[in-house]
C-alpha cells in the first residue's frame, strides 16, 4: 500500500475499532463504559502496533489520526447532554464529570506512548 492509501485505510480502521463499541453496549454506568473502552482499546492498539511496525512513519500516522478522530467521538460521545442533545430516552450517566474529558485525553496520550514504543526508524540497519 502506498502512503496515502495506508493512512487513509488504517486511521479509518482504528476509529472504526474505537466507534463499534459504544454501538453494541451502552455506556451509562461506569462498568458499561470501561467494557467498551476495553473493547474498543484492546483491538486499537493491537492495530496500531502493527501500523507503526509495517508501515513505519505512514502507519505512525494513521494510527494518530485515528487516534485523535476516535478521541474526538469519546468527547462527544461522553458529552452529549452538554452539547446541547436532549433526548428523553438518554440516560443520565453515573460516572463523574471528569471522565468526559480525562478519557478521551488519556486515550490519546496511552495511544501516542503505544506508537512511540512500537516505532522503529527504518533506515537503521539492526546490529548484529
Amino acid at each position: 500500500m502506498g502512503g496515502c492509501s495506508t493512512i487513509f485505510g488504517g486511521s479509518l480502521a482504528v476509529f472504526l475499532l474505537t466507534w463499534w463499541p459504544f454501538l453494541v453496549f451502552p455506556a451509562n454506568t461506569t462498568t458499561d463504559l470501561t467494557k467498551c473502552l476495553l473493547f474498543a482499546a484492546i483491538p486499537v492498539l493491537i492495530v496500531g502496533v502493527v501500523l507503526v511496525r509495517l508501515f513505519a512513519l505512514a502507519g505512525s500516522v494513521a494510527f494518530s489520526g485515528g487516534l485523535f478522530v476516535g478521541a474526538v467521538f469519546l468527547f462527544m460521545n461522553l458529552n452529549l447532554e452538554t452539547l446541547g442533545i436532549k433526548d428523553p430516552n438518554l440516560k443520565v450517566p453515573d460516572y463523574p464529570e471528569q471522565f468526559r474529558w480525562i478519557i478521551p485525553l488519556a486515550w490519546m496520550l496511552a495511544g501516542l506512548a503505544a506508537m512511540l514504543f512500537a516505532y522503529r526508524d527504518p533506515e537503521k540497519k539492526p546490529e548484529g
